[in-house]
């Protein structure tokens, strides 16, 4: 194929693509400022009535929980108890050969086969993250992100839910006031059409077929088998394709009692939500069968309000709800003696977390 001949397909191929104003019909798919722009005003009034607008930056007490933006997930992920975390590696940026010959002693420190997860030690909403199955994909993921890469075994799963938990600190018993599950895309081959086609057919993966055929690459030309499953992603942010669902149903006495203990463990932690994977649900619902792999801390919002079931008015009911235990958390810490940070130094924050989706007070 010639040069002009490429150029010609490349085109096509941009021209059949949704616009990307289809995404508008649902709310979920909605940018950060038209979701949250009408919670600016609840957030003036509770800083007002608090006389505080940086409260909430000291709902938790440990500096790396208390981050908007450009916190450490290894840092923090060493704060939870052991047993219940998922293993990881920190390897530090660096040149090249030096960060690839600390990734492979690391794995083989830990005895850990293929696959194995990387992903950026700071970043949001699952960008970077790479699913590894080989010694070359290895220094293919390295490569490609200079900065400190976290590594850890790949959890089989299948199951995958975020817990966002509150606890004033003088409660008895924190709460999950937010569980979410995690449905992951995929789309099922009839042995005739590409999975480009598959995707730009399917009523709910074209809505985010920019984020699909860009992660693809030329893979999306290759037909599958039919009835063969196709995953699109295994991250399990909503922005990279990955539907969120309501799993408050799954909260019982024994989980929450679980959380609550781990929660405890965790110094200067009062707000947050674990993403964590799991294998068997009785064992699950038990408490017993939990695998964190990421904790989040104040920058966490209630993710099941992108159940694409849940209205719009529901959603910031939820939001509103969050945003003032947030405050009320603050409030507590401050009465404890910890001081919310000036304004001045909050806004470094909020100008460190603009990304695409903007300056993210919740941030997914």
């Amino acid at each position: 194929m010639s040069r002009a001949d490429a150029q010609a397909a490349r085109a096509h191929e941009s021209d059949d693509l949704p616009s990307p104003w289809l995404s508008w019909t649902r709310w979920e798919f909605w940018p950060w400022w038209a979701t949250y722009g009408p919670i600016i005003p609840l957030g003036l009034i509770l800083a007002a009535r608090h006389g505080s607008l940086t409260l909430p930056l000291i709902a938790n007490t440990h500096p790396d929980l208390a981050m908007l933006a450009g916190e450490s997930k290894s840092r923090i992920l060493a704060l939870v108890p052991e047993r219940w975390r998922v293993p990881f590696e920190h390897i530090a940026s660096g040149a090249p050969d030096a960060r690839e010959a600390a990734a492979r002693a690391a794995i083989a420190r830990r005895g850990w086969s293929f696959p194995i997860v990387a992903k950026p030690d700071v970043g949001e909403r699952g960008s970077g993250f790479r699913l590894v199955r080989d010694s070359t994909q290895l220094t293919g993921a390295l490569n490609a992100h200079a900065g400190a890469t976290i590594l850890q075994p790949f959890h089989p799963g299948p199951h995958e839910i975020g817990l966002l938990y509150a606890r004033l600190p003088h409660a008895a018993r924190g709460e999950i006031i937010s569980a979410t599950t995690k449905e992951f895309a995929t789309i099922i081959g009839d042995g005739l059409r590409t999975i480009r086609q598959l995707i730009l057919t399917h009523p709910r993966r074209r809505l985010q077929a920019r984020v699909f055929l860009a992660r693809l690459g030329a893979a999306a030309s290759t037909v599958p088998a039919a009835g063969e499953i196709v995953p699109l992603g295994i991250a399990g942010n909503h922005c990279q394709g990955t539907m969120f669902l309501n799993g408050a149903h799954l909260v019982t006495p024994a989980l929450l009692g679980r959380i609550d203990q781990i929660a405890r463990e965790i110094p200067g932690f009062h707000f947050g939500r674990f993403d964590i994977r799991y294998s068997d649900p009785v064992a699950f619902s038990r408490g017993d069968d939990l695998a964190i792999v990421e904790l989040n801390g104040i920058a966490s919002e209630p993710t099941h309000i992108y159940d694409p079931s849940v209205p719009l008015s529901r959603a910031y009911r939820d939001i509103a709800r969050t945003l003032r235990q947030v405050f009320e958390i603050g409030s507590a810490n401050r009465g404890a003696g910890h001081s919310p940070p000036t304004i001045l130094a909050a806004w470094h924050q909020v100008r460190a977390s603009l990304t695409p989706r903007g300056p993210s007070f919740l941030a997914d």
